[in-house]
């Protein structure tokens, strides 16, 4: 059975980002081919650095915590956050580390809601956790 996407949260220094419409995790092992003349006729790989990063959409909300105008900010500012990647219910898995925002886009089309959307640039160590509670 799969899950239900709309449990997949972003948090952003312990408050989530309200009006999600679409979120992501993007992971990257960093492989990088260590193939040798000994490998016999097989390609070989090994992780050298990672790279993660967590893109949002939302829309946007003037009143709401980590609005367009607060991410703007955070972004022109290179403010390191703390970002949480998943469910954020008792006892559920998701994923945790420190990011610094990337582009940003606030975008207003015409007799459509504004929309809120930008990339969170893993700076750490991604790390998998578990929320608290039974």
């Amino acid at each position: 059975m799969s899950k239900d996407g709309t449990l997949l949260l972003v948090q952003i220094g312990g408050v989530t980002l309200t009006g999600l419409i679409d979120n992501s995790l993007d992971y990257d092992p960093g492989l990088a081919e260590i193939t040798t003349k000994d490998s016999s006729g097989h390609k070989n790989y090994s992780v050298f650095e990672d790279d993660w990063s967590v893109s949002f959409t939302s829309l946007y909300d003037p009143t709401g915590t980590y609005n367009g105008k607060h991410i703007l900010a955070a972004a022109k500012a290179g403010t390191e956050v703390t970002v949480i990647f998943g469910e954020v219910t008792a006892s559920a898995d998701y994923w945790t580390g420190p990011a610094k925002f990337g582009p940003v886009t606030l975008s207003g089309p015409k007799g459509a809601p504004a929309e809120v959307s930008g990339t969170l640039q893993g700076t750490g160590e991604l790390s998998p956790s578990t929320t608290a509670g039974a």
